[in-house]
């Protein structure tokens, strides 16, 4: 039975159809219930291989997919060439993480990044804060006073990542 079986799926790995294996075996001298047996054996051996197969390929699929996702959609790498040109200081909320606070807060794409120094809001007498200044075009408009705002204007605290002060404004 091991030689039948082995000669079935050395045939079968040929592509050697079925039938005519069936027909020179019963020609070689094999009794119709040996082949057919065999045959059984054979195709549920194969049928096993590809269902041990498929499971695993859609899970390495699905961690592809997922990396793929997450590297390139992340933030911090989106937005890696517009933070290149400012310096990351001991103690002070770094470009991307400023881009991280405020894009989990205003949905959008970051438009533009700016530095400032000595922020005071109107009126106040307040020292200056040193800022992150982010314009976001929003994903979702924001409808005000009967005008669709269409972008966000966030100011940051560097130190401590709070949000100062944000604006809607029509277009950026």
């Amino acid at each position: 039975m091991v030689s039948l079986k082995k000669t079935i799926e050395k045939s079968l790995r040929e592509n050697v159809p079925l039938s005519k294996i069936k027909r020179d075996l019963r020609e070689g001298g094999y009794k119709s219930e040996d082949i057919t047996k065999a045959v059984r054996e054979v195709i549920a051996g194969i049928d096993n291989k590809s269902k041990t197969i498929l499971p695993v390929l859609v899970v390495l699929s699905i961690i592809l997919a997922v990396s793929i996702v997450y590297f390139a959609y992340s933030p911090t790498q989106q937005y890696a060439d517009m933070c290149s040109k400012f310096t990351k200081v001991e103690g002070e909320v770094s470009c991307e993480e400023a881009i991280d606070i405020v894009t989990s807060k205003y949905a959008g794409k970051v438009q533009e990044i700016f530095q400032g120094s000595n922020y005071r809001p109107a009126n106040t007498t307040q020292e200056g804060k040193d800022i992150w200044r982010i314009e976001i075009k929003l994903d979702n408009p924001v409808e005000q006073k009967g005008d669709i705002l269409n972008g966000v204007g966030v100011f940051l605290d560097r130190k401590t990542g709070e949000e100062l002060r944000s604006r809607y404004e029509k277009a950026i």
